[in-house]
């Protein structure tokens, strides 16, 4: 099993890190995974970033996608792996960079076609972002093969929450 946290890095340095730390953390908690220390994550960040600027460039490097995933857990009994006194131990944490991008121009003039679906997932484990994306890739298929490019979920309360692969912020022209 696995978590994951997708941060933004602008020319180096990372966007509301205690937000993501904190919600990395707290999920990794809540999924039984051993959370590395604040000084190992922020050290796996920045060598994966001077790696990624060293093999893409500068201009590549200047708005960076960073994705950690940490993974635990015994591949035979699929549950978490534990010492001999149940305490939890290390598990693996993945760094990965991309280019972050702002969407397609043409896109953004475009807007985005977007409907709604439930969201199913466990209430209990909903605040997690754990890396098991099956309902929401299903409900992106779905509505791209009904001539959406997304959908936003909604959870018992009525309430968007986010879309199959994005956060969601409502915006409205006075909110500049």
């Amino acid at each position: 099993h696995a978590i994951f946290e997708t941060i933004l890095a602008i020319e180096g340095a990372v966007v509301l890190w205690s937000a993501h730390r904190d919600r990395f953390r707290a999920g990794a908690a809540k999924a039984r995974l051993f959370c590395p220390s604040e000084t190992s994550l922020r050290q796996a960040i920045s060598e994966t970033l001077s790696e990624f600027e060293l093999k893409f460039g500068q201009q590549a490097s200047e708005r960076v996608s960073v994705r950690l995933i940490l993974t635990g857990g015994d591949s035979m009994t699929l549950l978490p792996r534990r010492d001999t006194e149940g305490n939890l131990c290390e598990g693996r944490l993945l760094v990965i960079c991309r280019s972050a991008s702002s969407g397609k121009s043409s896109e953004i003039e475009r807007g985005y076609a977007l409907r709604t679906a439930p969201d199913a997932r466990a209430n209990e484990l909903v605040d997690v972002k754990s890396n098991s994306y099956l309902w929401n890739l299903m409900c992106l298929d779905d509505a791209r093969l009904d001539g959406f490019d997304d959908a936003l979920f909604y959870n018992p309360d009525g309430e968007i929450s986010e879309s199959t692969t994005a956060s969601f912020v409502w915006m409205r022209k006075s909110d500049n």
